[in-house]
């Protein structure tokens, strides 16, 4: 092959790799305005999951945190510093 013609190839290949990008990006921005979920099923259960889980974590946090003794919860934060 002559050095012209694999440099037209790479320009066409870049060209061609360029228009991919700009295809996947346009049908993302299209997916998020219309609110379409691109994540697959699990991917979703898992996020949906971990969100759960999170706020559970939180919960039991406050709750012990009100159960915890004025007095000794000032202790603890003495040893902190």
């Amino acid at each position: 092959m002559s050095h012209l013609y694999e440099v037209y190839l790479n320009q066409q290949l870049e060209k061609q790799r360029r228009q991919t990008v700009l295809q996947k990006a346009e049908l993302a921005r299209l997916l998020r305005e219309t609110g379409i979920d691109q994540r697959g099923w699990f991917s979703h259960q898992s996020a949906r999951l971990l969100s759960r889980f999170g706020h559970l974590l939180v919960a039991l946090g406050e709750r012990l945190e009100r159960c915890e003794s004025p007095s000794r919860g000032e202790s603890l934060r003495h040893q902190a510093i």
